[in-house]
């Protein structure tokens, strides 16, 4: 029996990197790969188990399956820590980091990225130092801490140049830009943006030019230039679709759906987020899919249309609770607490911000959880009772002094 095991995963690692973009391949024999997965992590056959891991990372990522995906990186983590396989122990780190990232645990995903750097500068592994460092400071850039965000680019910036790595320090400069898009710094984040462009095509990929003209598109948006947004997310459109990646595409109609909602062409923005939502959920993209019905779920909030809106971000939340995207909870819970509230339903709005709050602060989003209490502190206004509102006014604005530069 062990024989005919070793023979089967080993068939399936020998398969596997022939069908590494053929998902529906990987999904057909998930159920073989799960039972191999068993085996060879019982064994434990280390070689295996980060063959599965980096092998199947672009299927889990698209599918939304950060759940399993981060199971299967700390198991492999674990044996290569036993194993004193540095290199493999920091890269499984990493992938850690990212899973948790992607499903709003903001402090675990620090934690991973922080043991993964300890071993990344003990073994001199550079390039990945520079990657740590970027990846941190976009998590603090999520929980708000923008200062912590903005000295960690910062040295991946200098680190990628020393590297002389041109498409990390293009994305690098393209993370800073997002920063000061959050700052307010347009012309900085502009400026920025357009250096990661220039640097991107000198690497001649349309892919990667693309992400710089998405920022571009957004910064215009920003600025109340909608005829050059539009613009630019139409070449970058065109250039998803030409690709063939589906995800890339998809976010780019989302990208169009917000510019139209913002126009009040409601109709346009339905149509857009629809063909969003259909992409999603054919390549099996839970967290895309969650938030595209959550963008479906505003476009109704503005039409006053609250039954409607309120069926999407519950369908919204139930999704990101049940892939365990908790960043995506507390937006979808913050959502329904505003529409209530638009209502004057205050019982319930309040009860849903609250939950909100919980769980911006368990993530440690100070931004999230900043929102949610002021949010509150409207309902308590409306309800008339300001002396609750003032307090909760003062614990925000408390968290707000704390994070500020």
């Amino acid at each position: 029996m062990s024989h005919a095991r070793n023979r089967h995963s080993q068939y399936l690692l020998e398969q596997l990197p022939q069908h590494i973009e053929d998902e529906t391949w990987i999904e057909t024999r998930l159920p073989q790969i799960k039972r191999a997965w068993a085996w060879v992590s019982l064994q434990p056959d280390q070689d295996a188990m980060l063959q599965y891991v980096w092998g199947l990372q672009k299927f889990f990522e698209r599918r939304g399956m950060f759940q399993l995906w981060s199971q299967w990186a700390e198991q492999t983590g674990d044996v290569a820590l036993t194993t004193a396989d540095e290199k493999a122990a920091s890269s499984m780190f990493i992938h850690l980091g990212y899973c948790h990232w992607n499903l709003g645990d903001f402090n675990k995903a620090l934690a991973c990225y922080r043991q993964a750097y300890q071993i990344v500068c003990e073994i001199e592994d550079n390039m990945s130092k520079a990657r740590i460092l970027n990846s941190m400071g976009m998590v603090y850039y999520q929980m708000g801490e923008l200062q912590e965000s903005i000295a960690l680019l910062k040295e991946a910036q200098t680190a990628y140049q020393s590297l002389e790595d041109t498409e990390g320090l293009a994305t690098t400069l393209m993370n800073l830009g997002w920063i000061y898009r959050s700052l307010k710094r347009i012309e900085s984040a502009q400026e920025l943006s357009r250096q990661a462009l220039s640097l991107f095509q000198q690497l001649a990929n349309p892919l990667l030019e693309a992400k710089a003209l998405n920022n571009l598109a957004i910064l215009s948006y920003d600025q109340g230039d909608l005829a050059a947004a539009r613009l630019y997310f139409e070449k970058v459109w065109a250039i998803f679709e030409a690709s063939g990646d589906v995800i890339a595409t998809a976010r780019v109609l989302n990208n169009l759906g917000m510019l139209h909602k913002h126009q009040g062409l409601h109709t346009a923005a339905v149509e857009y987020y629809a063909q969003a939502l259909t992409l999603y959920r054919q390549s099996g993209h839970r967290s895309s899919e969650a938030l595209t019905l959550h963008n479906l779920g505003a476009v109704y909030r503005q039409l006053d249309q609250v039954d409607t809106a309120a069926r999407y971000y519950q369908q919204a939340l139930s999704i990101c609770q049940e892939i365990g995207d908790q960043a995506g909870q507390a937006e979808a819970l913050n959502s329904l607490g505003l529409l209530f509230g638009s209502k004057d339903n205050f019982q319930a709005s309040l009860q849903y911000l609250a939950q909100a709050v919980t769980v911006f602060e368990e993530i440690g989003d100070i931004a999230g959880k900043t929102r949610g209490l002021n949010n509150m502190a409207t309902i308590m206004e409306k309800q008339g009772d300001q002396t609750a509102a003032a307090l909760l006014r003062l614990q925000a604005a408390t968290l707000m002094g704390q994070n500020s530069l």
